[in-house]
């Protein structure tokens, strides 16, 4: 099963220590996850971030290789910094092994990574796409389940005002989500979903933890906030990390992560001001 962080703070800081530098970094995951079904994830990776001082859209980098075996990523998370980070290492579900099936996805500004999967994806695909605009639809490149579900988002969220664009966006998460139960009560004859999710404008960033009711719960997914930023050395600059691990603190119980509850959002607005909402 995939692995995803997410950082989001008033500093920029480097990416190597949302990625690499912790005990149980993404990187660490990409080959020994400690929870989740496999211990590997070595079907690709992608980070995506973002200098709003250059532009809004996000930079992407994207690559098959598995991420503990590529020189190109230790250069560049080395080097470069960011307010706002989605890291993502992939272990293929649906789709092949392809560059255009590897997570970050983007749409202008928007930037997005998927954690888990929507059972029967192939049965339900054509009239998924049918639901698409032709905007949405011709910005897919890949065959993945998580780009069509982004689809569904991006679609809904340009149909929705826009007065409070974090509480919009969550609004569009549960549209594309009611569409995709829909869909499955239709041509499977039931819902069977798993949807940990990481959506993020670059300013403000919606999480979301859920799943059908024919599981137990959903896959993991763990929230750091303090306003002593550890990436940074302990510097004061509020700030959170989102991750399908906890990055550390396993040996120690992690009482500074909060496991965010089933079926819920947690979303950050502009001002780093994080509220939980039940889906």
């Amino acid at each position: 099963m995939c692995r995803f962080v997410a950082y989001i703070g008033k500093e920029p800081v480097l990416l190597d220590g949302v990625l690499g530098k912790q005990e149980n970094s993404l990187i660490k995951q990409s080959h020994s996850a400690l929870e989740g079904k496999t211990g590997v994830n070595g079907d690709g990776f992608g980070i995506g971030w973002y200098n709003k001082d250059i532009q809004k859209k996000p930079a992407v980098f994207r690559s098959i290789q598995p991420a503990w075996n590529d020189e190109n990523l230790r250069n560049l998370t080395s080097i470069v910094k960011s307010k706002c980070i989605l890291g993502h290492v992939r272990a293929s579900t649906i789709g092949s092994v392809s560059f255009n099936n590897c997570h970050p996805f983007s749409n202008n500004h928007l930037l997005f990574v998927h954690n888990g999967t929507i059972h029967g994806f192939n049965k339900i695909k054509r009239g998924l796409i049918s639901r698409l605009s032709d905007h949405a639809y011709h910005n897919i490149k890949g065959q993945t389940d998580s780009e069509h579900f982004f689809a569904l988002v991006c679609d809904r969220l340009r149909e929705l005002p826009r007065k409070n664009f974090i509480d919009t966006l969550a609004h569009a998460a549960r549209d594309a989500i009611d569409i995709i139960k829909e869909l499955q009560q239709k041509y499977l004859g039931k819902i069977s979903y798993k949807l940990n999710i990481a959506l993020t404008t670059g300013e403000s960033m919606l999480l979301l933890r859920s799943c059908s009711h024919d599981f137990a719960k959903p896959i993991s997914l763990f929230l750091h906030h303090s306003t002593s930023n550890r990436i940074k050395n302990g510097e004061e600059s509020p700030f959170y990390l989102i991750s399908s691990e906890k990055l550390w603190g396993y040996e120690s119980n992690g009482k500074s992560w909060e496991e965010i509850p089933p079926n819920h959002f947690f979303l950050i607005d502009k001002k780093l001001n994080g509220k939980l909402v039940e889906l």
